[in-house]
């Protein structure tokens, strides 16, 4: 494990879309929330539901949260001036709920094998072409780099982030994100070796982690999906 890397906050590559993306004000200004919504009382069909509930939600709601950045991002919305209120939470769960649609699980199995494994370098080559700094609109997610034992526990503790910008340096690249367990940081980044690893916080290629990016096309159309703009105080 190795600390997380910080920078001093620097203007933003565009994204495709033509918007500057900046994770501290598209990204969310409070930190992923853990332990899901408050469980149901009475039956078991209800204590079934909140052990559902608390598998799927209980770690947080990255996946969500990095899509609805994107979603205010194409909205131009100040995503770190929303409060976490009950509404808004409920669309960020909607949200967190895409990745376990059946066509989104296939899609993100194909560019987990394509990627063999969520390698690096092959994960990268499909983010931005040679010589390009600036991204198209992706979730990047950590995740097991194989199959073995204990595959299920480490799947649990996946992670998602939303990357915005590419550094290329003389022995590595650094991939810029908004982290949602990390609100307002704008020095975030994770680093690609050339040797072919990669490092982020607790994630690197020597703990068996590995990287799959998952484009907005893999995904229903986000434009239906609400975001509801209650302000913070």
């Amino acid at each position: 494990m190795i600390p997380d890397h910080k920078d001093p906050p620097r203007p933003a590559v565009l994204l495709s879309s033509g918007r500057p993306f900046d994770p501290a004000r598209h990204g969310f200004g409070f930190p992923n929330p853990t332990g899901g919504p408050v469980p149901r009382t009475g039956g078991r069909l209800a204590a079934l539901g909140a052990r559902v509930r608390r598998a799927v939600y209980g770690r947080g709601l990255c996946f969500g949260m990095a899509l609805g950045a994107l979603l205010g991002h194409a909205r131009d919305l100040d995503a770190a001036g929303l409060a976490p209120s009950p509404p808004l939470l409920a669309d960020l769960r909607r949200l967190h709920l895409l990745q376990f649609r059946p066509c989104v699980v296939a899609r993100v199995v194909f560019l987990w094998l394509s990627s063999r494994g969520g390698r690096p370098k092959v994960a990268l080559r499909s983010l931005a072409p040679p010589g390009r700094t600036d991204l198209p609109p992706a979730v990047l997610c950590f995740g097991p780099d194989r199959l073995r034992r204990g595959f299920l526990g480490a799947l649990a503790g996946a992670h998602a982030v939303v990357p915005y910008r590419l550094e290329t340096r003389p022995e590595s690249v650094r991939v810029y994100v908004y982290d949602p367990n990390h609100p307002k940081d704008r020095g975030r980044y994770l680093t690609v070796h050339r040797s072919g690893g990669f490092e982020y916080g607790g994630f690197s290629t020597g703990d068996g982690w590995g990287i799959t990016l998952v484009p907005l096309s893999a995904l229903p159309d986000l434009r239906r999906f609400p975001l509801r703009e209650a302000r913070g105080a």
